[in-house]
């Protein structure tokens, strides 16, 4: 139906002037969504190192983000997908891209959702095995050419407790975008579960995409304050040393531990007090240690560290989905004529001047 044809029938008084305008906005709506996806959407520098990775090593999964929990087993999957698709997916077009290599250049491109949430029998498995099944399916690697870069499985079980897992890749996925998900899904799978219209979730306006931070970026990149930036970086990282591809390969080793520790409320609190003593926060006081143990082991008096950061700008970006994550590059130098505190003063000085030019 077209616009003249809405008028027409409001004149004649065959619908409501609400009805229409309903109609036009509708309409409005699905243009958008077509422009939406005719567009390419170029990725940010992150992105872009984080693809590069992936390609190198398409079997890593080592930019999987996995999240999963223990459900009901009266958990209703259908309005899961319902909510998932209609809310979450719709919302967040960058659930709904894929990466593409567009007149030589990365691009995302908007598909049309099609996100069935894979669903397995669980009822012969126990918790133990549940998990490690569980633990499997989240390190499977994304064919980040080919597929979502979104992966939801449900593990339904007739008797006792069920799990859902979803695993999204790094390159449209942080930790700040984990929360933005789960309220919107959640929000959305109540709402529908009490069959209530999925449009009674209030919006305040159109929402906020990944591909307007890209677009923020790319104008930021033109101004006076990017050029501010980069000269600093450039004089802050003087010397990296690069592998070729046949060097990383004999010094690969993902080989790891993890070691657990409680920290008493006491120590913390000596810590709290260590820090505000230093005019620092805990964050550098506990980076500062890792230096020092750093320093203990290899015997490197300079070590380059990443600091990941949030990296969004405007508070536009808080309710989006996306990589926004950066990492900011901080140089521990370790002189044996400076004692513990002068290393701290020093150190928080380069941690906050890095957190001034992170854009």
């Amino acid at each position: 139906m077209e616009y003249k044809e809405i008028y027409e029938k409001v004149a004649r008084k065959e619908i409501s002037i609400e009805k229409g305008l309903t109609l036009i906005k509708s309409i409005e709506e699905m243009r958008k969504e077509k422009d939406l996806a005719q567009l390419a959407y170029p990725l940010t520098k992150g992105q872009e190192l984080l693809w590069f990775f992936q390609k190198v090593y398409p079997d890593s999964y080592a930019y999987n983000l996995p999240m999963s929990f223990w459900v009901d087993s009266n958990f209703n999957v259908s309005i899961l997908q319902e909510a998932l698709e209609k809310r979450v997916m719709t919302k967040h077009k960058i659930l709904c891209s894929r990466i593409r290599i567009d007149k030589g250049q990365l691009s995302h491109k908007v598909h049309p959702i099609d996100l069935p949430i894979i669903v397995k029998d669980a009822n012969e498995t126990s918790d133990d095995e549940l998990i490690r099944l569980i633990e499997t399916d989240a390190y499977l690697p994304f064919d980040i050419d080919n597929e979502f870069l979104i992966r939801v499985v449900f593990y339904k079980r007739l008797d006792g407790k069920s799990a859902l897992l979803i695993v999204a890749h790094h390159l449209i996925f942080d930790g700040i975008s984990s929360t933005v998900f789960f309220k919107d899904l959640f929000e959305a799978y109540f709402v529908l579960l009490k069959n209530q219209h999925e449009d009674s979730i209030k919006e305040g306006g159109k929402p906020f995409q990944f591909f307007d931070f890209i677009e923020w970026q790319q104008n930021f990149s033109k101004q006076k304050e990017w050029t501010v930036q980069e000269n600093f970086w450039k004089s802050k990282i003087t010397e990296f040393k690069l592998y070729r591809k046949s060097d990383r390969e004999k010094h690969k080793n993902s080989d790891g531990k993890i070691y657990l520790r409680k920290i008493t409320r006491s120590q913390i609190n000596g810590l709290k007090e260590l820090a505000y003593k230093n005019n620092t926060t805990v964050f550098v006081l506990l980076l500062s240690v890792y230096y020092l143990v750093l320093y203990k082991f290899s015997g490197n008096n300079s070590t380059l560290i990443g600091v990941p950061v949030a990296s969004r700008p405007l508070s536009q970006f808080e309710s989006v989905i996306g990589c926004f994550m950066n990492v900011l590059v901080i140089e521990g130098i370790i002189r044996e004529t400076d004692d513990f505190d002068e290393f701290i003063k020093v150190l928080t000085d380069d941690v906050f001047e890095a957190f001034d030019h992170s854009d």
